[in-house]
């Protein structure tokens, strides 16, 4: 039916008896469309248009109804079919509605007509409804069929009275029955016999409150197979209201690997438990959240090994807190390393005891990344590692004391001869053996012996770092052309000096004078090295040294350096004294030739400097060295700013000088007072404090030393500035850096001079510090 109207399709040879049938339909109230046939095959096209009712003569010349229901059957087609005759009897028409027709009429009384295609009509709507609603019944019990069948875990349908009255193919598989075995058998069939008993209880109960649960967890539940033999089981139960009565549907699952699974972590987590008890490490687990950690698990042994409960280890400050403040930044900077590159870091530091004291710790990190490469979890390990430090440190100290033993001698030796010069020589001319005028050599030898007293001195102190540094930005170029000349005369005729200086060199922060002392050190060991003459070059090159290179030289950072190479054509050395050549007091030299300390001063004026150094070298094929110093952003230097290069020494400025050794407050005094400046000595801080509050006139420059009794050079020199904010200040010492540093001195942009001194070196640093005066050339 089309927009409201009816298809009617009339199986008619009378066009007469057509119009009389389609009058009626339309007095009835119906709108349609008609068609009329009188053969089978018209019939047929017809009905591949599908009509909505089929109006029929029951008998015609070349086609009849019987024939029609027969058509209409063998399609399968479910449409109403009505006969109309002018005469048929009671047993006719009873057969055609036995073959499928919907009713009949006689033609002479067709009043009936339409009421009788409403009810076709309707019928047909009824059991098209019937038809679809059992094709959606039977879709769902295959899709509920479907679904039981093919369930991961078995399922089974049992009555109130404990039989089975479905199963699915899991089940079966489960254990072991087929179907016919199971269906209608008490569920107790799959139960263990010790178990029977308690399972009809919970079935009964289940039946007296019936609600979906859960009857594995902390139950002893077990399946029993066809062939005896027992499973660890999960049911889940759901009750199901059935039209035969209440159904309890339990879904079964064989937990027998989970439980394999389980014994086997708990076996591993109580292995866990007693390997971390006993472990003398600490064991943690931090979370990464892009570059921050936080502190996820600690282990219990915290408190063993730093006093501290897990429950303070797990505050948020407690590690940055308890990290010793030098050793912070450089922890913090490592575990970012530890974020990206190599993935493993090994560290160690001091950490705050909870009675106060450090202890050193050795801490391994090892990063866990997600399945996207992304960092999420850092685990790792604590060790005390303190018994070891003081044990190194003890051993090291044993080493120097050892070395020390070792040299005594020749030390005693070198400064007996130049004591021998200095007091031999002094008193001379102190008794008037001898006239200063007359005798300026001896003066000359004293000076000398002093110098090289003090270089031994310097030696010592570098090779224990120890000497005070005072470095400035410079270009190791200027250092190698300014002492180029001075190395000539040093190393003699008979060997080639040649030098390979980069022009685009990069500056170094370092000592002007140590560098000085590294390269004279180099060039006279490749001298010795060289005893009939050869070549020697001096190279510096900006060089960048990357993670393969750090990955062989731990003490290294990768990043940007200043090379400085010296290269001889020597007699070289073998791998083993290679190992040793910056060991302090190792000399292949003849005794009294050589102190042992020459290439172990340059190796502590590098460290010292924070760079590295490196030999390389085969027997008989010479030697390098090579330098690296840390590479600075900034631009070139210019001469000027070094203190060694400041010309100007004279000066007419006061200086206040505070010194409590006589001799040397004597000295100073002299030096400057020749220098042209006026000079107020003073041997004690308070002494000099009282003498700033009472000269009338301005005082330029305080001197004093760093150590002095009663006030130190610190203390005074504060004191002083706040009464005369204008005062420089210049810090004087003979000790080592330990007791400077002590002494609150040993400070960025504090100027410094380092005992012993010439007269000239203090009225240089003099004039350094106070500035150019006034209408002096540059």
């Amino acid at each position: 039916m089309s927009d409201g109207r009816l298809k009617v399709l009339l199986v008619e040879d009378s066009q007469a008896d057509a119009k009389l049938v389609m009058r009626e339909l339309r007095q009835a109230g119906f709108t349609f469309d008609s068609t009329r046939v009188e053969t089978a095959v018209d019939f047929c096209a017809q009905l591949e248009l599908a009509p909505d009712i089929i109006l029929s003569d029951f008998n015609m010349p070349q086609f009849s109804a019987t024939h029609a229901l027969e058509l209409l059957r063998e399609r399968g087609l479910d449409i109403p079919f009505i006969i109309i005759s002018g005469s048929i009897g009671e047993e006719i028409a009873v057969k055609a509605i036995q073959q499928g027709a919907n009713d009949y009429l006689l033609k002479d009384r067709l009043g009936r007509l339409g009421s009788a295609v409403s009810k076709a009509l309707s019928d047909r709507q009824l059991r098209l409804a019937k038809y679809q609603a059992e094709a959606a019944l039977r879709e769902s019990q295959e899709r509920a069929r479907l679904v039981v069948e093919s369930a991961p875990n078995g399922l089974i349908m049992v009555d109130g009275d404990g039989l089975i009255t479905l199963v699915n193919e899991m089940t079966v598989k489960l254990f072991g029955y087929s179907r016919t075995e199971l269906i209608g058998q008490p569920v107790e069939l799959l139960v263990p016999d010790r178990l029977r008993a308690k399972h009809s209880d919970l079935r009964a109960s289940f039946f007296a409150a019936p609600s979906a649960r859960t009857m594995g967890e902390g139950r002893d539940l077990h399946g029993r197979r066809k062939d005896g033999s027992e499973f660890p089981i999960d049911i889940s139960l759901s009750p199901v209201q059935t039209p035969a009565g209440l159904r309890v549907l339990g879904a079964i699952v064989d937990i027998t690997d989970r439980k394999k699974a389980e014994a086997a972590l708990l076996v591993a987590q109580r292995r866990l438990q007693h390997v971390v008890a006993t472990s003398p490490a600490v064991l943690f687990t931090l979370a990464v959240e892009g570059d921050l950690t936080s502190l996820l698990w600690i282990s219990e042994n915290v408190q063993h090994l730093m006093g501290y409960t897990v429950e303070e280890a797990l505050h948020p400050n407690w590690w940055h807190d308890g990290v010793h403040p030098e050793d912070l930044q450089n922890v913090l900077a490592g575990v970012k390393k530890v974020l990206f590159p190599k993935g493993i870091l090994a560290r160690e530091y001091r950490f705050r005891h909870r009675d106060g004291q450090y202890r050193w710790v050795h801490s391994e990190l090892k990063l866990v990344r997600n399945e996207q490469n992304a960092p999420v979890e850092i685990v790792g390990s604590w060790s005390d590692i303190t018994e070891r430090k003081q044990l190194e440190e003890q051993y090291r100290h044993s080493q120097k004391m050892e070395a020390f033993g070792q040299l005594s001698a020749g030390v005693a030796h070198d400064f007996n001869n130049l004591l021998t010069i200095i007091t031999g020589y002094s008193e001379m001319l102190l008794s008037g053996l001898a006239r200063p005028e007359k005798h300026p050599d001896m003066i000359r030898e004293i000076r000398k012996a002093g110098n090289r007293a003090a270089s031994l001195t310097r030696q010592l102190l570098a090779f224990s770092r120890k000497q005070i540094l005072q470095p400035v930005e410079l270009n190791l170029n200027t250092i190698v052309v300014d002492t180029e000349k001075m190395l000539s005369r040093l190393i003699g005729e008979d060997i080639d000096l040649a030098t390979a200086l980069a022009p685009d060199l990069g500056t170094v922060k370092a000592d002007p004078g140590q560098i000085e002392q590294v390269v004279m050190n180099l060039v006279v060991n490749a001298r010795d090295a060289m005893p009939t003459g050869g070549h020697l070059t001096i190279e510096t090159r900006n060089v960048e040294l990357d993670q393969m290179y750090v990955q062989g030289h731990q003490e290294v950072q990768p990043g940007k350096y200043v090379m400085l190479a010296v290269t001889d054509s020597g007699c070289g050395m073998d791998e083993a004294t290679r190992s040793r050549a910056f060991e302090p007091f190792f000399t292949t030299k003849e005794v009294g030739k050589g102190t042992g300390l020459g290439l172990a001063t340059v190796h502590g004026i590098i460290k010292q400097s924070g760079g590295s150094i490196e030999v390389y070298s085969e027997l008989g094929h010479g030697t390098t060295f090579k330098i690296y110093l840390p590479r600075l952003n900034g631009p070139i230097p210019s001469r000027k700013s070094w203190a060694d290069t400041i010309l100007m020494t004279h000066g007419t400025e006061t200086i206040l000088l505070a010194e409590d050794q006589e001799d040397v407050r004597s000295l100073a005094s002299l030096a400057l007072e020749s220098s042209g400046y006026t000079v107020l000595g003073t041997s004690s801080g308070p002494e000099a404090v009282e003498l700033c509050r009472q000269h009338p006139h301005p005082i330029h420059l305080l001197m004093t030393d760093v150590v002095m009794p009663q006030m130190s050079g610190r203390q005074l020199a504060d004191l002083v500035v706040a009464l005369r904010p204008s005062i420089k200040v210049l810090y004087l010492s003979g000790y080592t850096d330990d007791a400077v540093v002590r002494h609150g001195v040993l400070e960025a942009g504090m100027a410094f001079l380092q005992k012993p001194f010439t007269p000239q070196l203090l009225a240089r640093k003099v004039r350094e510090v106070l500035g150019t005066p006034p209408g002096a050339a540059n």
